[in-house]
């Protein structure tokens, strides 16, 4: 049964969490912002349920490099219309770095509706080698509409 000093605690934390939210009520907080908050929580309680939490500090100090327009390490965000397996996931991760000359964390993102092949997003660049990009290109170059229908 949790003490008094417990749940003070637990208090304590929920208020921080409501002011990071930009409220403190779910009617007056940002909804945009208490989603975040709402992921944090669920990110810690992934750490916890995995034994990590005692890993938060080197997360968060991974975290501000990766936000930081100084950092030495480079989020990007790769996008593909299937999940990538290890091999193809150390392959992206490698050219990059290279590129870069810089550590990659990626932030992986499916979407079927890109058909295949890759957009890869940092702060300053994107490149889209999607399919979907590509059919597009293609029938802009052939002279036809959007609908698929011929130009005249």
């Amino acid at each position: 049964m949790p003490t008094n000093s417990d749940q003070e605690k637990v208090e304590s934390y929920a208020r921080m969490l409501l002011e990071a939210a930009g409220g403190t009520a779910g009617a007056t907080a940002n909804p945009e912002r208490l989603k975040g908050v709402i992921d944090v929580v669920g990110l810690l309680a992934t750490m916890s349920d995995d034994g990590n939490l005692s890993k938060l500090s080197e997360v968060k100090s991974l975290y501000e490099d990766l936000v930081s327009d100084t950092g030495e390490t480079v989020a990007v965000e790769v996008t593909t219309a299937v999940e990538l397996d290890d091999e193809l996931r150390q392959k992206v991760k490698t050219k990059l770095e290279a590129e870069l000359k810089k550590p990659v964390v990626l932030v992986e993102r499916v979407d079927p509706a890109i058909m295949g092949g890759i957009i890869i997003s940092t702060r300053n660049e994107r490149r889209d080698a999607s399919v979907r990009t590509q059919l597009q290109n293609m029938r802009e170059s052939m002279g036809q509409t959007r609908g698929g229908g011929d130009a005249q």
